[in-house]
């Protein structure tokens, strides 16, 4: 999906399209990824960039993760559609309000925001993480 540069819909209204298709392995749902990535507001208004601070991102791509070391939790939006790219991929993510900051914003992010990032995937840290069993 993606891979010819046609944008990809999801039934939740995230979209993609694949910049450049990667040739390292495949990025699995909850694994930790280190990425480059610029974000905007669909108005075109950067509000973000690793590139800027010359520091990669480590994200974590599940919604139950918890920090660890450098690693952070990540949006909905990079949980969904970050997963399927390759090492040294690049994929421009366009992301609904509710797979982003939602009603709420977030700093320089307004309310009910359409998102737009470019994210270079550098490195798979770590592969998914199994769910806690709870004990009784």
């Amino acid at each position: 999906m993606g891979a010819d540069g046609k944008k990809v819909t999801f039934p939740d209204g995230l979209q993609y399209v694949d910049l450049k298709i990667g040739t390292g392995d495949k990025v699995q749902p909850g694994s930790s990824v280190r990425v480059n990535y610029t974000g905007w507001l669909s108005s075109g208004q950067e509000f973000d960039s690793s590139l800027d601070r010359n520091q990669t991102l480590c994200a974590i791509l599940s919604s139950a993760a918890q920090p660890s070391g450098d690693c952070t939790p990540v949006i909905p939006g990079w949980n969904e559609g970050v997963p399927g790219m390759r090492v040294h991929g690049e994929r421009r993510l366009t992301i609904p309000p509710d797979l982003a900051y939602g009603s709420q914003g977030s700093g320089p992010i307004p309310a009910n925001a359409i998102l737009i990032f470019i994210i270079r995937v550098e490195k798979i840290e770590a592969g998914p993480q199994p769910t806690p069993t709870p004990t009784p």
